[in-house]
């Protein structure tokens, strides 16, 4: 025990014993001072079994990490008490929300006024760790509010199923945030209780002067397509991810994709696309006008990662590339093109997902499954297709690229798991020509299932003749690549 540093608690049905037995190995550790991080889940029903558990937490003064799961109004007030230094808090609120009749709302989980005016204001309880707290992730109903205290040292804030955002709330609230990252908005796909989404999103743009550069120190924001729509972030941010998913695409309508490159104006783009047959229905002028129109920050990198699902059973891997190609030939500032195609049989739709940020954070996966057998046709033409051949087309195609980079990733039981290929065009330093750099990299699934073995092959170099006069030489870094 004098050497814990993390612990979790989840144990279900909780009871009050466990919340007295958590009480007492809490009171234990506290004057010890080493414990750092703690989970509880459900925090509301074990601290509320137990009131002299919340004394308990408010003792300890060693934790930098605190995280919540189903909690409400009593686990959140105890955060009012914590003593430790806070650097990063997890709180994942019960779904209490009321469901209005089928009569009354077009989406199961819409959200009542009645819920609204009640829903926890967790940021208001934070405010005993604005000089230490840095990451702050919020689950379910958040509502912004103009009181909210300052937190100027947060650098990640990460959302998922909020009331739709007053921008200018978050800014104050988070004036030098580095990475955004926006879930769903709740109350959206319903009746929203205040405007629509529309007037909501320019009541956020009239407000831009008061905020215009508040978050200069912003590099990274990543979400739904939606929530993205209706903050209307005015300011160019350099990295964006855009999920493009069925299940966030509901109401959606294309032309937002425009919409929010044009607010943000990235350098560095991902698209989230699941099921890729969205590359070929009413989104496809909608990629295609957002990816092609000139801005003041031209695009750098692009990332596509495309998920199949069984919609995609007539997939062609010919019309995708075909499609894939026309939409990046027009992009004549692009020097990173990279794409990953995943058929594996289970979805893992990262809602929170964001280019740049540590491994840990950058993906949290919502599983659920589906019959791969969906998939056969789709992975046999993958697994015959040359990739090579195929990352070479791309390289041709804009003069400008430098590097381009293709993954796919197959079903876990069968003998290819993983699949990399990578191409690097550069300037010959002794000729007039260029150099392609060529690698690939296979992970093969063990048939003991053990692990996996990996084969690589070195890189390979194929000369040709310099195609313009750019002396230029390259050298990618290894954060150019996002797609591992």
């Amino acid at each position: 025990m004098p050497f814990l540093r993390h612990l979790s608690l989840a144990i279900h049905p909780p009871s009050a014993e466990l919340s007295s037995a958590l009480k007492d190995l809490l009171l234990e550790l506290a004057p010890l001072g080493r414990i750092q991080s703690l989970r509880i889940a459900p925090s509301e029903a074990y601290i509320s079994s137990d009131p002299e558990l919340a004394g308990a937490l408010t003792a300890l003064s060693s934790l930098t990490h605190l995280e919540f799961r189903g909690a409400k109004a009593i686990s959140c007030g105890v955060l009012d008490g914590i003593r430790s230094p806070l650097e990063s808090v997890n709180i994942r609120l019960i779904e209490n929300w009321e469901r209005l009749s089928p009569d009354e709302a077009d989406y199961d989980d819409n959200i009542s006024r009645n819920a609204y005016d009640n829903a926890v204001d967790v940021v208001g309880h934070l405010h005993r760790f604005q000089d230490t707290l840095r990451q702050v992730e919020l689950v379910y109903p958040l509502k912004s509010a103009p009181d909210w205290p300052a937190l100027p040292r947060v650098e990640l804030l990460m959302i998922n199923y909020f009331y739709a955002p007053i921008t200018l709330h978050y800014v104050r609230a988070f004036p030098n945030l580095v990475h955004l990252v926006v879930g769903d908005v709740i109350d959206f796909w319903g009746n929203m209780l205040h405007t629509t989404v529309h007037e909501h999103r320019e009541c956020n743009r009239a407000q831009q002067a008061e905020y215009h550069r508040a978050w200069p120190s912003l590099r990274t924001c990543g979400g739904t397509l939606h929530a993205l729509y209706m903050f209307a972030l005015p300011f160019h941010i350099a990295r964006l991810t855009i999920q493009c998913i069925s299940r966030c695409l509901c109401g959606v309508e294309p032309a937002w994709l425009s919409a929010v490159l044009d607010d943000v104006r990235p350098s560095h783009l991902q698209l989230h696309i699941w099921p890729v047959t969205h590359l070929h229905s009413v989104w496809a002028d909608a990629f295609r006008t957002a990816l092609t129109v000139e801005r003041d920050h031209p695009l750098e990198s692009l990332h596509f990662m495309l998920r199949l699902s069984a919609a995609d059973i007539d997939l062609k891997v010919d019309d995708l590339v075909n499609k894939l190609l026309e939409l990046v030939r027009g992009l004549s500032s692009l020097t990173l093109f990279s794409m990953e195609i995943i058929c594996d049989g289970i979805l893992e739709i990262p809602y929170f997902v964001m280019a740049a940020q540590p491994e840990d954070h950058w993906s949290r996966p919502l599983l659920g499954s589906f019959d791969p057998g969906f998939l056969f046709c789709v992975e046999d033409e993958l697994r015959e297709t040359d990739m090579g051949v195929v990352a070479k087309r791309f390289l041709d195609a804009v003069p400008s690229l430098k590097e381009v980079a293709i993954r796919w990733k197959g079903r876990r039981q069968l003998p290819i798991d993983v699949v990399d290929i990578r191409l690097r065009r550069r300037k010959d330093p002794v000729g007039q020509g260029e150099i392609v750099e060529s690698e690939m990299k296979v992970l093969i699934h063990k048939e003991d299932g053990q692990g996996i073995d990996e084969e690589e092959t070195d890189w390979e170099s194929e000369e040709h003749e310099a195609d313009d006069d750019d002396d230029e030489d390259y050298v990618p870094d290894d954060e150019d690549y996002d797609g591992d």
